[in-house]
């Protein structure tokens, strides 16, 4: 066989094998933001954020990234603004509301869902919530952020910033 057909079967045929594949890319990160990893699994957030075990809580007042599993607690709290912003990472799948939009996150397969809400009051602000679903995964992570300063660890477009650097860990 030619020398010089033998490599060029040999990519056509990785090619091939690969068509439909789509390579984790690690994203670029804003400048003073840091990574919490959870089962195999990067998402980055403001450095100043908390990072702790998740806990049956009404709430933040600072932001905070719980990590997971999130349990099945049921709180009885007043009902209030939202202070912090927060992430879960291990969250309990959404149930009910908008239907989920497939997408693709960094090369990995995702299941999104994009509300938002306006609170009125001291706040007096727009809160992002973004569930994200990665069925490779068998992980959920819940996103809620404000997208004004005026929530803690808000600012416009932020929570949508933060789910953009979901990605495989160590990618």
């Amino acid at each position: 066989m030619d020398r010089v057909k033998l490599p060029v079967m040999l990519l056509s045929a990785c090619l091939a094998l690969c068509a439909g594949c789509s390579a984790s890319t690690r994203p670029s990160l804003p400048e003073g933001w840091k990574t919490v990893t959870h089962r195999g699994v990067d998402i980055s957030v403001p450095r100043s954020w908390t990072v702790e075990p998740w806990h049956a809580n009404c709430g933040v007042t600072s932001p905070t990234v719980f990590i997971g599993p999130e349990g099945r607690a049921v709180l009885y709290c007043p009902l209030s603004v939202p202070g912090g912003s927060e992430v879960i990472l291990g969250a309990l799948p959404q149930v009910g509301g908008k239907a989920p939009v497939p997408q693709s996150i960094n090369g990995l397969k995702a299941l999104v869902t994009t509300t938002q809400a306006v609170f009125h009051g001291s706040l007096g602000a727009t809160i992002t919530y973004i569930y994200v679903s990665l069925p490779t995964k068998e992980m959920t992570i819940f996103v809620m952020v404000g997208d004004s300063a005026r929530a803690p660890g808000g600012a416009p477009g932020r929570a949508m910033q933060i789910v953009e650097t979901i990605h495989s860990a160590g990618k």
